[in-house]
């Protein structure tokens, strides 16, 4: 019956439609020689709603550049003295395949569903056959209904016997074009579940929610229409432009920073906080069992970073110590596995100040005692599917140290 089930997903998952043309865009990688270079580059990522910045960290940027703004690029990062290399996205990453490639090998039959990234029906019914298969230790939920008619995919681990139990929430793919995110997450409570006798000690006492795609929408669009989409696919009232940053739409501080009112930005936050179905289905989950909710982890890529509180500041948190402490334990069990190296910090110290993120919502709205958000590895938002059973891996000892840790919480 698995066979007939990989089979299944594996027909679900092409079928790829016209694709927006970034055969002409550039990846531009700038050197942050020194800190006024970095601030200009912020200032250009608020200003210029029509560049990408992939990346934008204390000593570097990556940004996508249209055909038409080349120049302009150019001209600018020359004018301020910045060292920075362009090339052609198509010619960079045209040894990625997506699509029907050399898998990852591996001795284990059930990894069959992870040799290839997978559209949003096939990743519903993989969480189904999950449930259906481990109905002691699984339950699948249909909830909420984004703009574009999808409910999102719940998968609730260990979710009887609830009264005392302390709650992890998880998410993966709230941004469209990070498939590794989903993957990740999907690999991770597989390996819980046909192992659940092994790890069943770490979760004595603990219920664990995953939601692996936040936004259906999106991940659809990226793999019919436009690959790099970033938000998810709702209209604004009067807008001409269509999408929510889901990552800047949840209600702390948003809009205080690292945000755009303009909805034609890649980092639009919403009309309102919790304007979108997603987000607001996040909310009353983690607001109705606020007060057994030890964790909350939102899964992104890219860049090897752990982050914890706070997004929107540099200010530390209260709890700054701990936070730090528990991030470079859950970093050091990752790295033993392959020896990946993650960086731990704020976002606004790492990389850039920004509101409307989970994990300053759940730390500071909700007072979720821990609350990450994992930028898994990679320089590019496409992956080969042999990355997907590795990074997957790796994290996934990072999560079951975060639950070790949950697990001694009072």
């Amino acid at each position: 019956m698995f066979v007939i089930l990989i089979f299944l997903f594996t027909t679900i998952s092409y079928g790829y439609s016209e694709q927006k043309d970034y055969s002409r865009y550039k990846k531009f990688y700038v050197n942050h020689a020194n800190e006024s270079i970095y601030r200009y580059m912020i200032d250009l990522a608020e200003s210029h709603d029509n560049l990408d910045f992939w990346l934008l960290a204390r000593n570097t940027s990556i940004i996508l550049v249209p055909p038409e703004l080349d120049n302009e690029m150019q001209q600018e990062l020359e004018n301020i003295g910045a060292v920075y290399k362009d090339t052609l996205l198509a010619v960079e990453e045209n040894q990625i395949c997506e699509e029907r490639c050399e898998p990852y090998r591996s001795k284990r039959q059930s990894t069959g569903f992870f040799n290839n990234f997978h559209r949003y029906d096939a990743i519903v019914q993989y969480l189904q056959f999950l449930a259906a298969k481990y109905p002691d230790h699984a339950k699948f939920d249909s909830v909420a209904k984004t703009a574009g008619g999808r409910h999102l995919a719940v998968l609730r681990i260990a979710p009887y016997r609830r009264v005392g139990k302390k709650l992890v929430y998880i998410q993966g793919g709230s941004h469209a074009r990070e498939w590794i995110s989903i993957s990740t997450v999907l690999y991770f409570v597989t390996e819980l579940l046909e192992n659940f006798n092994y790890y069943q000690n770490y979760l004595k006492g603990i219920e664990i929610g995953v939601v692996p795609v936040l936004n259906p929408d999106g991940y659809e669009y990226t793999h019919t229409r436009d690959r790099l989409w970033r938000k998810n696919l709702n209209f604004p009232p009067g807008g001409y432009c269509r999408g929510v940053d889901l990552n800047r739409n949840f209600g702390f501080k948003w809009g205080y920073i690292g945000a755009s009112r303009n909805p034609c930005s890649e980092v639009y936050s919403g009309r309102l906080p919790f304007s979108e179905a997603e987000t607001e289905w996040v909310r009353r989950y983690l607001v109705n069992n606020q007060y057994r909710t030890k964790l909350v982890i939102d899964v992104h890529s890219f860049g090897k970073y752990l982050f914890y509180p706070w997004g929107y500041q540099l200010g530390s948190a209260p709890t700054k110590a701990t936070l730090h402490q528990i991030g470079q334990q859950v970093a050091k069990a990752i790295y033993k596995y392959r020896g990946t190296k993650y960086s731990v910090g704020t976002a606004s110290q790492l990389l850039y100040k920004a509101a409307g993120g989970l994990d300053d919502y759940a730390y500071g709205a909700l007072g979720v005692p821990l609350s990450y958000t994992f930028e898994l590895p990679g320089s590019s938002f496409r992956n080969n599917p042999r990355d997907i059973i590795p990074i997957g891996k790796e994290t996934t000892a990072g999560f079951i140290e975060f639950i070790k840790i949950v697990n001694g919480l009072s």
